[in-house]
C-alpha cells in the first residue's frame, strides 16, 4: 500500500542562509575540479555546515533542531496523519486507493497550510515520522523512492564520466540514464494524474478542495525544480562527452566508446527538452505553477492600468498622426476641390500610417517601459495529454481510445484559447467593434462639444488631431487591457491566461534603436510587401473616405438649426468614424490574411502530397485577393482569426461581418496587386489575349473539336471547403 508524496527520504545541499527549507537540501561536492557540478542528493540528516555552529560540527546543530522543531505539524495534524496512518496498516476502516490518495493530499495541505514555505518532500517524513527496525520509513512512496534512487544513481554516473579518463561501460551507462528518464517520468505523469482524478471526484468539499490544490500547488513547484537537473545534468556532461571525443581524435586515441557516450546523451537532451512522455509528464506536473506565475502577473487592477497604458500611448502617437493630423491638414489645406483632395488625404493618410505603425508603436511601447503584452503559447497552458491516466487512484498507461479522447478535448481547449487570444484585436469582430466604438465616442465628444462651446472651432486641425488621438487612447487601451484579462476554461474551471508582458532586459536605449532600425526595414520600397502594403493602404484609405464623406455630406443636409438636429450631427459624427475605419481597416489586414491563408494552403498541399513527390503549387500573383474572396466564400476557415467559438450565434454574426470586409477588401486588393503586377501582366497581355480568343471561338464554333481531358484548372484543396 503505497503512500501518495514524498521521498522517504529528505534531499540536502548547502545553503545560502538558515531557512526551513534547509533540511531537505544538499552540498554540491565541487571537490574534485574533473567533477559535474551537481547537487548530490542524499537520505543524511545531518546538519549543512552553514547551520552548524562555528565550533564542533560533529553533532547535530541547535539550529537544526529548532527548525526541526518548527517544522513538526500541530499536534490535532499529528493525531490526524497517526489515524490514516493506522488505517493503512490495520485496514480498518478499508480505504481503497483514491481514497488513501485524497486523504494523504488532504493532510499533506494542511501541512502546507501550518508550513507554507516547507519544501514539498519533507511533508511525507514529517506526517508519518514512524520507521522500522532498519531506519526506513513505515509508509514509503514506492513510485518517488524510485524515481529519487535513479536520479541518485544518475549523478553518480555523470560524476564518473567526469572523473574517469577510461573507456565507460555503454551497456551500463546507458541503462542508468533511460531508467532515470523513465522513472521521473512516471513520478510527474502519475502524480499529475491523481491530483486529476482527485479533484474531478464529485462532492468533494471545498475545504478539502482546497487543501488539494495546495498540495497539488507544492508539488508542482517541487517538479518545475526537479525538472531541471536532469536536462541540466545530461547537458553538461554532454559538453564533457564532446570535449573528450575532440581530445581523443586530437591524439589519434580510439574515441568509439565516448563516441557512443556523447550519442547517447545527445539522444536523450533531445528527449527531455522536446515533445516526449517525460516532456508532457513534465509539463502536465508543473501546470499549476505556470498558471499561478501567470495570474500573479496578469490579476489585478494595477496589471489592468498598465496593459491599458502600454496600449493606450502607442496607438495615440499612431492614430493622432494617421487619422487625426495627416487627414486633417491635408484636408485643411485643399478645402474646395473634392476629388483631390480625397487623392491627395488617401495618400498622405497611408503613408502616415505606415510610419506610425511602423515607427511610433514600437517606440511609444519602449517609452512606457516596454510594458508590451505577448501572446501566451496555447501548449504552455494546454499541455499535450498526460502520458498516464489514474483509475481508481491506480496508475496506468491510457488505451488507445483513451488517448484519442484525450487529444481530441486538448485539440478543442487550444481553438478556444486562440479564439480568445484573438478576440479583441482588429481583424476579428469584437476588436474591430471595439476600435469603431472608440473613435465614434471620441468624434462625438468633438462634435457636441463645438456645439456647447462654439469658441472651440473643433473642425480646426489641432481639435481634430486631439480627437483622433484620444480615439487611439481609448481603443489601445481597451483593447490591451481586454487581452490581458481574457483567459480560455478549461474542464477544471481553471481560466487560461491568453496574454501576459513581456519581460524587458535590455536598456531604453537600445530597445529603441532597434525599433528605429526595424521601422526602416519596414519601409525599404523595394521590398514587395512594403510596395503592396502602402498601396492597400492607400486604396483603403480612398473608400473610407468615400463613404465618410457621404456621412458628411448627410450631416449638411441636416443641418443645425434646432436641439433635434444638433444631436443628429453627434451621431452622424459618430458614424463618421466607422465610415472611414472599416473599409481602412480592412485594407490594413490583408497582408496578414493572405499570408495565413497562403500558409495554410501550402501546408494542405504538403500534407496530401504523395510520398517521394513534391507538393503541388499554391503559389498566386494574386494572393491578396485570393484571401479577400475566400473571406466571402468561407469566412469560418481555421486560418482566418475569429474571437468566437465555432457554432454560435455570435461566430455567425464574425462571419458576416467577414464577408463585408471581403467584399472591400477585392476593392482595395484587386488594384494593389494589378499595379504591383503590371509590368508582368503588360508582357503577357499577347499570349492571354490570343488564348482568350482561341477559347470563344472553340466556344462558339458550329462544330466542336474533339474534346480531351484535362487537368483540372483549379486543383482540389486550393479552396476549402464550405
Amino acid at each position: 500500500m503505497s503512500s501518495i508524496y514524498g521521498p522517504s527520504s529528505s534531499t540536502v545541499h548547502r545553503p545560502l542562509e538558515p531557512r526551513p527549507e534547509a533540511i531537505a537540501e544538499a552540498p554540491v561536492d565541487a571537490a574534485n575540479s574533473n567533477d559535474i557540478p551537481l547537487a548530490r542528493l542524499s537520505s543524511n540528516r545531518q546538519a549543512p555546515p552553514a547551520l552548524a555552529p562555528a565550533g564542533d560540527t560533529r553533532q547535530p546543530s541547535a539550529t537544526l533542531k529548532t527548525y526541526s522543531e518548527q517544522l513538526r505539524p500541530s499536534p490535532s495534524l499529528a493525531r490526524q496523519a497517526q489515524t490514516l496512518a493506522h488505517a493503512l496498516h490495520t485496514g480498518k476502516p478499508v480505504l481503497d486507493n483514491l481514497d488513501q490518495c485524497q486523504a494523504r493530499m488532504i493532510l499533506e495541505g494542511k501541512y502546507l497550510e501550518e508550513h507554507p514555505r516547507a519544501a514539498f518532500p519533507i511533508i511525507n517524513a514529517q506526517l508519518f515520522p514512524e520507521r522500522d527496525e532498519q531506519g526506513r520509513f513505515l509508509l514509503p512512496d514506492a513510485l518517488a523512492d524510485s524515481a529519487r534512487d535513479t536520479r541518485l544513481q544518475l549523478h553518480k554516473a555523470l560524476g564518473e564520466l567526469g572523473k574517469n579518463p577510461g573507456a565507460p561501460d555503454l551497456a551500463a551507462y546507458g541503462q542508468v540514464l533511460e531508467q532515470a528518464i523513465t522513472q521521473q517520468t512516471e513520478l510527474f505523469a502519475g502524480k499529475a494524474a491523481q491530483y486529476a482524478e482527485v479533484l474531478a471526484r464529485p462532492g468533494l468539499p471545498e475545504a478539502d478542495r482546497a487543501q488539494v490544490l495546495r498540495s497539488e500547488q507544492a508539488f508542482a513547484r517541487h517538479a518545475a525544480q526537479v525538472a531541471n537537473e536532469i536536462p541540466q545534468a545530461l547537458k553538461q556532461a554532454q559538453s564533457k562527452a564532446q570535449a573528450t571525443v575532440d581530445a581523443l581524435r586530437h591524439l589519434n586515441q580510439p574515441a568509439a566508446e565516448w563516441e557512443g557516450i556523447n550519442q547517447q546523451l545527445k539522444e536523450l537532451v533531445k528527449q527531455t527538452s522536446q515533445n516526449g512522455d517525460f516532456k508532457d509528464a513534465l509539463d502536465n506536473a508543473r501546470l499549476p505553477v505556470t498558471l499561478a506565475d501567470l495570474h500573479q502577473a496578469n490579476d489585478g487592477w494595477a496589471a489592468t492600468t498598465k496593459a491599458f497604458v502600454t496600449g493606450a500611448v502607442p496607438q495615440m502617437l499612431a492614430s493622432g498622426l494617421a487619422f487625426g493630423f495627416a487627414r486633417a491638414a491635408v484636408e485643411a489645406a485643399i478645402p474646395d476641390n473634392l476629388p483631390v483632395q480625397l487623392f491627395a488625404t488617401g495618400a498622405v493618410m497611408a503613408a502616415a500610417h505606415e510610419v506610425g505603425t511602423n515607427l511610433l508603436k514600437p517606440m511609444g511601447q519602449e517609452l512606457v517601459g516596454g510594458w508590451s503584452l505577448a501572446p501566451v503559447k496555447a501548449s504552455e497552458v494546454i499541455p499535450n495529454p498526460n502520458p498516464r491516466i489514474s483509475i481508481g487512484g491506480v496508475i496506468q498507461a491510457p488505451d488507445a481510445e483513451a488517448k484519442a479522447q484525450a487529444k481530441t478535448a486538448v485539440e478543442t481547449l487550444r481553438g478556444q484559447h486562440k479564439n480568445a487570444q484573438q478576440a479583441n484585436k482588429n481583424g476579428t469582430g469584437l476588436g474591430e467593434l471595439q476600435a469603431y466604438g472608440s473613435f465614434a465616442t471620441a468624434q462625438a465628444i468633438r462634435r457636441g462639444l463645438g456645439f456647447a462651446a462654439p469658441q472651440l472651432h473643433v473642425n480646426n486641425v489641432g481639435p481634430r488631431t486631439l480627437a483622433s488621438m484620444g480615439g487611439g487612447v481609448l481603443m489601445g487601451g481597451v483593447q490591451s487591457s481586454m487581452q490581458l484579462r481574457s483567459t480560455a476554461t478549461d474542464e477544471r474551471g481553471r481560466e487560461l491566461p491568453t496574454h501576459t508582458f513581456k519581460q524587458v532586459d535590455k536598456p531604453l536605449s537600445q530597445r529603441l534603436a532597434k525599433a528605429a532600425g526595424d521601422a526602416v526595414l519596414a519601409s525599404n520600397p523595394s521590398d514587395t510587401e512594403v510596395r503592396q502594403s502602402l498601396l492597400s493602404k492607400t486604396f483603403g484609405s480612398y473608400l473610407g473616405l468615400g463613404s465618410a464623406a457621404l456621412v458628411g455630406a448627410a450631416g449638411r443636409a441636416v443641418g443645425a438649426a434646432g436641439p433635434a438636429q444638433k444631436f443628429g450631427q453627434v451621431m452622424l459624427a459618430a458614424m463618421g468614424s466607422p465610415a472611414l475605419l472599416i473599409p481602412a481597416y480592412a485594407s490594413f489586414q490583408s497582408g496578414p490574411e493572405s499570408k495565413a491563408h497562403s500558409a495554410a494552403l501550402k501546408a494542405r498541399a504538403d500534407s496530401q502530397a504523395l510520398p517521394g513527390a513534391p507538393a503541388e503549387s499554391t503559389a498566386s500573383a494574386f494572393p491578396r485577393t485570393r484571401s479577400a474572396v475566400q473571406n466571402i466564400l468561407d469566412p469560418d476557415r481555421a486560418d482566418l482569426a475569429h474571437g468566437t467559438l465555432p457554432g454560435t450565434a455570435g461566430r455567425v454574426a464574425e462571419n458576416t461581418f467577414h464577408r463585408v470586409r471581403g467584399g472591400l477588401q477585392v476593392a482595395s486588393q484587386v488594384p494593389t496587386e494589378l499595379i504591383e503586377n503590371a509590368p508582368q501582366l503588360i508582357k503577357t497581355a499577347p499570349a492571354a489575349l490570343a488564348g482568350l480568343k482561341n477559347s470563344v471561338q472553340q466556344a462558339f464554333a458550329a462544330t466542336p473539336a474533339t474534346t480531351e481531358e484535362s487537368d483540372d484548372p483549379q486543383p482540389p484543396g486550393a479552396y476549402p471547403a464550405t
